[in-house]
């Protein structure tokens, strides 16, 4: 009996201990995959991060390139204007100096014609 009894209480600990080391094993595993689990999230979320960080940064070189294209056009404008202002300004110029010839020109005739009828009389 005694001997049966012992041998009943060491089976009984041997497979109370090969228990313990079973659920020893599947809890580290357990930790061991939610480690890993988490690891591949954060992971996942850099990721993310790096994703909207890239995202946001092409929107924010799109948004400059798009000032920079639009201050480029209002130069070009700008310019344009400047030329048109410079070509009006041209042909005022011109004009005056094409009176100014004019009244010179009526100038010397009215003289010579003066002068002819002086000479005349």
């Amino acid at each position: 009996l005694v001997i049966v009894f012992i041998t009943v209480v060491l089976l009984l600990v041997i497979v109370f201990i090969t228990i313990l080391l079973i659920l020893t094993v599947t809890i580290r595993m357990i930790i061991m995959i939610i480690i890993m689990l988490l690891i591949i999230l954060m992971i996942m979320l850099v990721i993310i991060l790096m994703i909207m960080l890239f995202i946001i940064l092409m929107v924010m070189l799109v948004m400059i390139l798009m000032v920079l294209l639009v201050m480029v056009m209002l130069l070009i404008i700008l310019m344009f204007m400047l030329f048109i202002i410079l070509m009006i300004m041209l042909v005022i110029i011109l004009m005056v100096m094409l009176l100014v010839i004019l009244m010179i020109m009526l100038i010397i005739v009215f003289m010579v014609i003066m002068l002819f009828i002086i000479l005349m009389i």
